[in-house]
């Protein structure tokens, strides 16, 4: 049977207040409408970036860049994300955004943010070198949009930190806490370099202690992974799943 992956739309569904508000953005003409609908909760907020995505899509289609992009996402929610309970928030270009939402007592968030973290650079074929920032503390689900496009987010502090904490080196892991040990029980020092914690001065944020975590070990895949891209595209191209309007194809 396969797993039923969470949402935070069924989280508000079940969770939330069961209503919703609309107010005006006060325009006199013409005014449109925007949503109020939230859920206050307490847990931890990861994000991971696709580092060199740019550069990787030089070498690539439009739609074997999106071939890459699906793959990344695909592969870091089935490897490690849905392992730990991990709620995938949203997709932002080539970053993915996931919540961990404390729902009883016995529920540390932040442990379970760091799991998943350390999964997806352990378990790495394809040498995709995230670059990861976790974050913990409060944020809000709520409906994010207007009256006539809407979706469901995460919003808050918590969230702008975490998202903060992913500039640096690749198959880093920024986590704003001073929990050391937390950190040593996950991360074996043999195999992983534990620095911090320290004060981080993070970009319009307020002074931050943060610990990082960065990998000894570098998978360098066996094989050419580009090439590979290219031979599923071609093979769903002459499948019919891709279609152009473009007058010379691609």
């Amino acid at each position: 049977m396969t797993k039923k992956v969470k949402s935070l739309q069924g989280i508000l569904e079940e969770k939330g207040p069961g209503k919703r508000l609309s107010f005006s953005d006060g325009a006199v003409i013409n005014p449109a409408y925007f949503p109020m609908e939230c859920l206050e909760v307490e847990g931890s907020v990861l994000f991971a970036d696709l580092p060199g995505y740019s550069l990787k899509c030089r070498k690539l289609s439009n739609s074997e860049s999106v071939f890459l992009t699906n793959h990344y996402f695909a592969w870091m929610e089935g490897t490690s994300i849905m392992q730990f309970n991990g709620i995938i928030d949203k997709f932002i270009g080539d970053e993915i955004m996931v919540v961990f939402i404390n729902e009883d007592n016995s529920t540390n968030s932040l442990e379970a943010a760091l799991k998943t973290a350390k999964v997806m650079i352990e378990r790495d074929p394809f040498a995709f070198q995230p670059r990861i920032g976790i974050a913990s503390g409060s944020f809000t689900v709520a409906r994010v949009g207007t009256e006539s496009v809407n979706f469901v987010s995460s919003i808050g502090h918590t969230v702008n930190l975490a998202a903060r904490c992913t500039d640096g080196p690749n198959r880093r892991i920024r986590t704003a806490t001073n929990d050391i040990g937390l950190i040593k029980k996950i991360f074996i020092e043999d195999y992983w370099i534990i620095k911090g914690p320290h004060k981080e001065d993070l970009k319009n944020m307020p002074i931050t202690e943060v610990i990082d975590i960065e990998s000894k070990h570098l998978y360098v895949p066996g094989f050419d992974y580009y090439k590979w891209i290219k031979e599923d595209v071609k093979e769903a191209r002459q499948k019919g799943v891709i279609k152009s309007l473009y007058s010379t194809g691609q």
